[in-house]
């Protein structure tokens, strides 16, 4: 054959590889997902994204192709110019039309383009380092700041940007290995009732406990524990081995609280203690193996995720997956079903079960608030009633019927269990709402909002909130109640009205929504400043400093996500506020003064935690585009190498949008 043939046949032969089509689009084909191929394809619609093919080609050389990211980029960009274009064009015909009206068209064209930007999806990302996938609902802080990254992660070509960096795999084997690992080294019970500390310690501790913290205890009863504990000293050998988890923990609680109000003297090395009873509570689960659902399983279980809950700024996934173990262990019990239909169960058992599965269901909301996924309860399969507002005297475990029960004016640590609840009831079907992948109807969500505020309305009084100089009689618990309830009645609101923000100044129907989400906003912002000051040295808040902001964090991202998101968006362009009051003419110079004073606050832990560095990040950059008068000396520090990609990618499209008009 000759040379010229052979080179005529390597020829055809790249040309049919070159010409073979490339049938995905190019979002599927660079994230490696399943392609069904239509126009556009069902991962791009549900994303909210743009679905771009390449068209075949024939006879192009190596030399004359263009790699795949580059032609993705210009392709996304291109498309959206051409949108933009569009929009411009179709605004300048209306002002033709209409000259008079000229400041309204500019209005609507603002509108129009935050509409562009933000999205009401939900987020999924894959570290392209780790492989790590994480998906969170839309309404999610982290979704909320994202609602525009895939235009940044094209245009700047940032690799991880959204990664939670994390120094867990730095830290010691011991903080690292928790309940849910499959390390455990071996033991017996001889050991575990050795590693006890003294009984004179053990006293201190325990009175510590369950004198100064009144959060976690409601489903343990002060006097029968009391009993059990005096027995323990007199016949430990008998004493179950998942009780001792619950003494473990709560001698390990007890340290936490007083190694963070400089009350340890007696306990030396008090990390060092903390993470031996952390690695004894563990050992005990394991011996009686906790799957098996005996008795004090669940009480040990909520005490040890209290314990890896505070020791932690940041949100983690162990926390979350560890309430859905507590979750199902408690149905496998029985726990959601009410106690009364039981005849087997004892009145004292059933209003004990009552309190544990009231307190369940307060974390798996909770937790799964704040990772950003729906929760396991599902109501319409649970019947138990709430707990009665009852003191732990009021109960006995020889009781043959229930007592009177307690007015709503008389504050029991049940008290906050039971109005917490109700707003979280609420929250939850709000949750539900926004998340079923139906269209919801504007009604409904004008009706969850009147139901919303008729239950917070309805708490009883002594748990409203107050300001802080008008709760000079009360305790520190009662004053965090307040706030907590407050500050789930708020987050819940935003999370109901917030989708309807981007349409507000298009409709005026949607105006209720927009108001209440930045009010609702702005009041969490209120009470982060408030906590911030009172937990410090003098502070009303000081002694219980420790298992507060960990509990609230997510709320407080939340409205930082939704207010800056807000202040970006409206940085694009002059916006009409005259339609919503003379009193809201000011809104954003109040969105940017509460911005700056949660910037200093986050500014204090960012060494210690991603989430604190990403707010601040978020809020500097925010605050950098408007043109709200903020004085500098009100912004200290700096978050350098850490860019928030929302706002950073609506500086982007701010660049398109202003080149075509």
């Amino acid at each position: 054959m000759s040379e010229e043939s052979k080179t005529t046949n390597r020829d055809l032969k790249a040309s049919r590889r070159r010409d073979k089509p490339q049938l995905s689009c190019t979002l599927c084909r660079k994230r490696k997902l399943k392609c069904d191929r239509s126009h556009p394809c069902s991962t791009c619609y549900k994303k909210g994204l743009s679905c771009v093919y390449v068209k075949p080609s024939s006879n192009v050389s190596k030399e004359e192709e263009v790699d795949d990211s580059s032609k993705n980029i210009q392709d996304r960009i291109d498309q959206l110019e051409r949108l933009v274009s569009t929009l411009a064009n179709r605004l300048r015909t209306e002002r033709k039309r209409n000259t008079t009206d000229e400041d309204h068209v500019n209005t609507r064209f603002n509108n129009m383009t935050n509409s562009l930007t933000i999205s009401n999806g939900p987020r999924m990302y894959i570290s392209d380092s780790t492989g790590e996938v994480e998906y969170t609902d839309g309404d999610h802080w982290t979704a909320i700041m994202d609602s525009v990254s895939e235009i940044k992660k094209y245009v700047y070509n940032i690799d991880g940007m959204n990664e939670r960096q994390s120094n867990s795999s730095e830290a010691p084997i011991a903080e690292r290995l928790g309940l849910l690992s499959a390390f455990c080294r071996p033991f017996t019970k001889q050991e575990l009732l050795s590693s006890i500390p003294p009984k004179k310690i053990a006293d201190k501790l325990v009175a510590e406990y369950f004198n100064n913290i009144a959060v976690t205890r409601v489903f343990l009863h002060r006097s029968t524990f009391l009993k059990e504990y005096k027995q323990f000293w007199i016949t430990p050998d008998s004493t179950p081995v998942t009780w001792l988890a619950i003494l473990y923990s709560i001698l390990c609680i007890a340290i936490l609280y007083q190694t963070e109000n400089d009350r340890g003297g007696f306990i030396s090395d008090a990390k060092t203690r903390v993470l031996y009873y952390r690695e004894k509570i563990i050992q005990c689960l394991h011996f009686d193996n906790y799957t098996r659902c005996v008795p004090y399983t669940l009480e040990a279980l909520i005490l040890y995720l209290n314990i890896e809950y505070v020791n932690t700024e940041d949100t983690r996934t162990a926390s979350w997956i560890l309430v859905g173990v507590i979750v199902r262990l408690a149905m496998r019990m029985g726990y959601h079903r009410e106690p009364s239909h039981f005849p087997n169960v004892s009145i004292f058992a059933g209003e004990m079960r009552r309190r544990t599965w009231a307190f369940i269901k307060q974390l798996d909301m909770l937790v799964s608030v704040e990772i950003g996924l729906p929760r396991i309860v599902s109501d319409s399969q649970c019947d138990t009633q709430d707990p009665q507002n009852f003191l732990d005297d009021d109960l006995s475990e020889d009781m043959t019927v229930l007592p009177l029960v307690r007015s709503l004016s008389v504050n029991t640590p049940v008290l906050y269990l039971i109005s917490k609840n109700k707003i979280l009831q609420i929250s939850a079907k709000i949750s539900e709402t926004l998340s079923s992948g139906q269209e919801t109807d504007y009604s409904e969500i004008m009706r969850l909002d009147r139901l919303l505020e008729t239950t917070y309305n309805q708490i009883p009084h002594v748990l409203h909130m107050k300001s802080i100089a008008d709760s000079v009689m009360d305790c520190s618990a009662v004053i965090m109640h307040r706030i907590y309830i407050a500050l789930s009645f708020y987050s819940a609101r935003c999370t109901l009205n917030r989708r309807y923000m981007n349409t507000t100044l298009r409709d005026q129907q949607y105006s209720y929504s927009f108001l209440k989400t930045i009010e609702s906003a702005l009041e969490i912002l209120k009470m982060q400043a408030i906590l911030n000051e009172e937990v410090k040295e003098g502070g009303r808040l000081y002694y219980i400093r420790w298992k507060i902001v960990s509990m609230v964090k997510s709320t407080f991202l939340l409205a930082v996500s939704i207010l800056c998101l807000e202040i970006s968006t409206y940085s694009l362009g002059p916006s009409n506020t005259q339609n919503l009051g003379p009193e809201y003419t000011n809104i954003y110079d109040r969105i940017a003064e509460a911005l700056s004073k949660s910037y200093n606050i986050w500014m204090e832990t960012i060494e210690s935690s991603q989430e604190s560095k990403r707010a601040a990040t978020a809020i500097r950059v925010a605050l950098s585009k408007t043109s709200c008068a903020i004085p500098s000396d009100e912004l200290s520090g700096s978050v350098d190498g850490f860019m928030l990609e929302t706002t950073e990618e609506l500086l982007c499209l701010e660049g398109m949008l202003f080149s075509t008009q």
